[in-house]
Formats: structure tokens, C-alpha cells, sequence
């Protein structure tokens, strides 16, 4: 951003003055052009859905959909649901629902990641600057979100009084793997909360878990804030719930370059596990967390996986990183890989037990950097695709009448805890 336009932005953050509720509209996908009306208008969206809000509340629109032009004087309010609403619309009416450009946010991002940290770094931010009593981020793609979205993120903290809201999504069952069979279950196991999507990345959240986030002895937090934003509210005490808030097309992964995956994404999480460990250490078992929206059906397998790849590579880790493994994981575990990787393709089942022993033990190892962490966390995929493979078959053998093996991850993950709260307090005793 340069000084100018800073400088404005400056200007227009002062004349809005105090907001009830910031919304942030993070999506920077192209659209589908034949996609009818407002379908992908996350400000007309958002309109409605605060519309169905008891109170009236002042709403402050960050939103990155916009192009710049789009923008009229300090207070850039802007009416999306047409180029004559506005018209119509009471001078009130139009100081409730304020969009700022995507400008406001700036951008210093060295690679995706660190730029999608970096906006919800400055959201918070802007937040306790214009001291919103709540804040939405919405980053998927805007031709699948609908009202609904920004309603059920919102609602439960602005009219129930919760301070986290995080998503459920729909989406097909080889969508969002690294989160299903390793994010999710590891944060329901260690905080306590039973989350599908614990990194979000479409959240809601109070004023106190901005402030949380933000305040000074909290600031390696905000690195990657969507890792943090659990871990924080379960310290902290505050509630969190999710909400069911429909489909999510998830960008198509590349099974051939998933060890470039890894680093980027587990490392700030295991980070985080080491600055967290004093509370996940206190949380004893898994608890229910309450639920918005409307269940919508699972939705339909859309694509098959290469599975015969996957064991290759399985197999090829077996046989050339079994040295570097060594260095992460026990004997045993090393044992049962050993025995896994002599089965046919037929009866490929990596057990749920193992699966979350071996997360444990690179999480251990991350933490006493057992060797270079890029290369650690390099070192998983093979036991990632792995995983991946045994899953994909199994559901392919057992069809889709009974419920998802993913649904086993989570208790699994909480039933072999101990054993990781115990490499993690005498970490000599587990020495490989």
C-alpha cells in the first residue's frame, strides 16, 4: 500500500468511528461468470444475512471482491444490492453498512500462506481500531458461500454470546484430507473441542478473542493466527461453537507434490503445540460443542484416487527414510510399518491407534528438533499417502452405507493422548 492511499484509508478507518460488527470478504478466486445475479456479492450476501439479525448493527466491510473504482469518497459506503438501491435507502440506513476496499488491508505477503496470515493479522487488527464488539472472516470462494454463511458466523456470537464460531463444511470425501485425518483430530484430542475445522479458514469471533490474539504477550500468535485461534479461546475460557454452514469446494490437491504441503502447514501447528503445551496438558477429555445451521447430505464422490501410487511411495519410504524415521519414531511403530508394508494392496489398513502415535511422534520430534524441522516434517509423506491410500480403500471396499472412517480419528487421537503427554514430559524415555 503506499503512502497515499494509506493515508486514506487512515482517513476513512476515522470518519466510520466504532462498528458493531467487521467483516472481512477474503476471496481473491476467479468467479464463474455465468453464475446468476448476486451469487458471488459476499456484501450483498452479507447485507442479508445481517438483515436477519434481531439487533441493527453498524457493519464494517472489508472486502477484496472489490474492484478499487468502486470506492466514493472517505466513507466508501456502497448499497450491493443494486445501482439504484441506494437511492432508496435513509441516510441511517447507509451509516450501518459501510465497505472499505481491499487496499485497507495492504500487502506484504511472501508467499500465499504468509499473505492469508497477514490479512487476518490486519482484520484483527482493524477490529480493535474500530473496537467491532465481533468480527466475521469469510476466505472461501464466493460462488459456493450464500448468506447463510455469514449469518450462522455471526449470529451465535452477536445474539448467544459465544466468542468462536468455526465452520462445518460439505464437501467430497477426498477434500480437505490433511485436515480430516490430522488438524482436526489432533486439536479435538489436545483442546478439548470437537471441531471440524479448527484452522477455519472461514471463522467468527468476539471482541474478546480479538483482544486475546492481539495483546503483547500474545504476539507469536498472530504469525498464523488461524492455528492459534482455538488454542487461545480454550485457554482463555471462552466459548466456542460451529456451524454448519454448507459445500466447500476445496482446491484440487497435488497427490504428486505433497511433501512441499507439509512444512508450510504443520509446522506453525506444531509450533503452536509447544507455546500451548501448559493447556493442552490440563484438558482431560473431549467435549460436545454446540451446533448452528442446517446438517446438509455428505456430498457425493466426485473422484478416485491412486491408491497403487500412494503404497509405492509408502513402500519407498520404508526402504530409504527408515535411517531418518529411526530418529522420530519407537521401534514398535517402526515394527508395525514394517509388517504394514508386506500386506497386499487388499489388505492395506493402516490402524487408527498407529496413525495417531506417528503425529504424536513427529510433533515430539518437531519440538526437540530432532534434526532440520523442513526436513522432519518432509520426511511424514510417505506415511501421509500411506494413511491416504488405506483410507481411500477401505471406503471403496466398504461403500459408503456405514459412517466415514474418518469419525474413528478423533477418539483415536484422544485414546493415545497419554502417550504423547508422556513423550512430551520425559522425552528420554521415549528416545528411538
Amino acid at each position: 500500500m503506499d503512502e497515499a492511499t494509506s493515508r486514506q484509508a487512515e482517513q476513512q478507518l476515522e470518519e466510520i468511528g466504532p462498528a458493531d460488527l467487521l467483516v472481512g470478504i477474503l476471496d481473491a478466486t476467479p468467479h464463474n461468470a455465468e453464475a446468476p445475479g448476486d451469487a458471488h456479492d459476499g456484501a450483498a450476501m452479507l447485507r442479508e444475512a445481517v438483515g436477519k439479525l434481531r439487533a441493527r448493527l453498524h457493519t464494517v466491510v472489508i472486502d477484496t471482491s472489490l474492484n478499487h473504482d468502486l470506492v466514493h469518497g472517505g466513507n466508501s459506503v456502497r448499497d450491493p444490492t443494486g445501482p439504484n438501491a441506494a437511492e432508496s435507502e435513509n441516510t441511517t440506513a447507509e451509516k450501518l453498512f459501510t465497505v472499505l476496499p481491499a487496499p485497507v488491508l495492504g500487502s506484504d505477503a511472501d508467499s500465499p500462506l504468509h499473505g492469508i496470515a497477514a490479512s487476518y493479522r490486519k482484520i484483527f487488527a482493524l477490529g480493535q481500531q474500530l473496537d467491532a464488539k465481533a468480527c466475521c472472516v469469510v476466505a472461501s470462494s464466493l460462488d459456493t458461500v450464500t448468506s447463510s454463511w455469514f449469518y450462522w458466523l455471526t449470529q451465535p456470537i452477536v445474539e448467544l454470546g459465544y466468542d468462536l464460531v468455526m465452520p462445518s463444511y460439505v464437501h467430497d470425501p477426498f477434500e480437505g484430507l490433511l485436515n480430516s485425518s490430522i488438524i482436526s483430530p489432533l486439536y479435538c484430542a489436545l483442546y478439548g473441542h470437537d471441531l471440524q475445522n479448527p484452522m477455519g479458514p472461514d471463522v467468527g469471533l468476539s471482541k474478546e478473542v480479538m483482544r486475546h490474539m492481539m495483546g503483547n504477550s500474545n504476539s507469536a500468535r498472530m504469525e498464523f493466527p488461524l492455528v492459534s485461534l482455538v488454542p487461545g479461546a480454550t485457554g482463555a475460557g471462552l466459548k466456542v461453537c460451529q456451524a454448519y454452514v454448507g459445500r466447500r469446494v476445496y482446491p484440487p490437491t497435488d497427490w504428486s507434490n505433497v511433501s512441499s504441503l507439509l512444512p508450510p502447514i504443520l509446522g506453525p501447528i506444531f509450533a503452536d503445540v509447544e507455546r500451548n503445551a501448559s493447556i493442552w496438558q490440563r484438558i482431560r477429555s473431549v467435549r460436545p460443542v454446540m451446533a448452528f445451521g442446517e446438517i446438509e447430505n455428505p456430498a457425493v464422490e466426485g473422484h478416485r484416487l491412486d491408491t497403487a501410487r500412494m503404497i509405492e511411495s509408502f513402500h519407498l519410504g520404508i526402504r530409504d527414510l527408515r535411517e531418518i524415521w529411526s530418529l522420530v519414531l519407537p521401534p514398535s511403530t517402526l515394527l508395525e510399518l514394517t509388517k504394514l508394508a508386506r500386506l497386499g494392496a487388499d489388505k492395506f489398513r493402516m490402524p487408527d491407534p498407529l496413525w495417531a502415535r506417528i503425529i504424536y511422534d513427529f510433533a515430539a520430534s518437531y519440538r526437540l528438533r530432532t534434526f532440520n524441522r523442513d526436513h522432519l516434517l518432509r520426511a511424514l509423506t510417505p506415511l501421509y499417502l500411506g494413511w491416504v491410500a488405506s483410507y481411500a480403500l477401505e471406503l471403496e471396499a466398504e461403500g459408503r452405507s456405514g459412517p466415514s472412517p474418518l469419525t474413528r480419528l478423533a477418539p483415536a487421537f484422544e485414546s493415545v493422548k497419554p502417550y504423547f503427554v508422556s513423550r512430551w514430559r520425559w522425552p528420554d524415555r521415549f528416545n528411538p
